[in-house]
């Protein structure tokens, strides 16, 4: 009865094994999105639309090891077409990343994100949405905001310098724009919008600052580069972190529609991330102290992969979780 049923399957059986032939690992899973409970299908109708016939999604894991790595890449596959438009928005919006902005970035940040995107695009897709159609609406009788994001064209990045118990460290945004348009009217924008007592001081030919206490804001353009930088120092926020790269990053961001990597390690020293009793951190601390950087991409396909680095090979690391 096995093997009659075997060689009498229909194309769905026949689907979840020529995607599971797809992927690349020593465990590889392939299911039916429509399995998941009730409740989860429901708020990604109400996230994703009704019109998506979840059962025809198949979601595809694979699961790899390298030598100090450990990786999880998974994707969705349909041939509901309106799941398919839905990436392929997506895919509209964000672009490869160049990771041109990588030669400003500091050597070992807490987190970094990038991706490329068209600004104008971007806000095409704000305004459909009412709230935030209404929150532009406000935002533009103060400042240039349409202008701003209009400009953005390219490469983009977030980059959190160190992450502290009481608060976020030195942050820095970057965008590849196209023009410097916006910049005209910085001095009549009202920063009592943001939540500032001062207005924008001009430091510079293209450079703008806001200070509030001991936290200092600055922002403007440097070759067709925007950023805007957060400082808690009394010395003036500067441009750019330093002229250190997170270069051995550049060959698995480029060409990524999304890419993301944070410290481990330094992400578990957060006070809301420490058990409460001291021999559960002590474990916690042992072990965080054996990975590296966690890092998340998307690819051309939507393939997100998560890989764990590891400070030892994974096979001794393995090997001592089992102990």
């Amino acid at each position: 009865p096995a093997m009659t049923k075997w060689m009498t399957q229909g194309e769905q059986e026949n689907r979840y094994f020529a995607e599971v032939q797809k992927q690349e690992g020593i465990i590889k899973v392939s299911s039916s999105v429509g399995t998941l409970p009730k409740d989860y299908l429901i708020r990604y109708s109400q996230l994703f639309g009704n019109e998506i016939d979840w059962n025809d999604v198949l979601l595809n894991a694979a699961f790899n090891i390298s030598d100090y790595a450990l990786s999880l890449s998974f994707n969705m596959t349909s041939n509901d077409p309106s799941f398919n438009k839905l990436t392929d928005q997506y895919s509209e919006h964000l672009r490869p990343i160049k990771a041109d902005l990588l030669e400003t970035a500091s050597e070992n940040p807490f987190l970094w994100i990038g991706m490329n995107v068209n600004g104008g695009k971007v806000l095409e897709g704000l305004r459909k949405n009412p709230l935030l159609r209404t929150i532009l609406v406000a935002a533009n009788l103060k400042m240039d905001v349409d202008m701003l994001l209009n400009s953005i064209d390219g490469d983009v990045s977030f980059e959190l310098c160190d992450i502290y118990d009481d608060g976020p460290g030195n942050m820095m945004l970057k965008a590849e724009v196209n023009n410097q348009d916006f910049l005209k009217n910085v001095p009549s924008w009202d920063a009592k919008l943001l939540g500032f007592s001062s207005q924008f001081q001009s430091v510079g030919p293209n450079d703008f600052m806001l200070s509030e206490g001991e936290a200092k804001f600055k922002f403007g353009v440097n070759d067709n580069q925007f950023y805007l930088s957060y400082y808690e120092t009394d010395e003036a926020p500067v441009a750019k972190f330093s002229e250190k790269t997170l270069s051995p990053y550049k060959s698995k961001m480029e060409g990524k529609r999304f890419f993301a990597t944070v410290d481990i390690g330094r992400m578990a020293q957060i006070r809301e991330f420490q058990p409460e009793e001291d021999d559960d951190r002590d474990k916690l601390n042992t072990l965080v102290s054996t990975f590296g950087r966690l890092n998340i991409s998307m690819s051309d396909d939507n393939t997100v992969e998560l890989e764990l680095t590891t400070k030892q090979k994974t096979s001794d690391l393995i090997k001592g979780l089992l102990e």
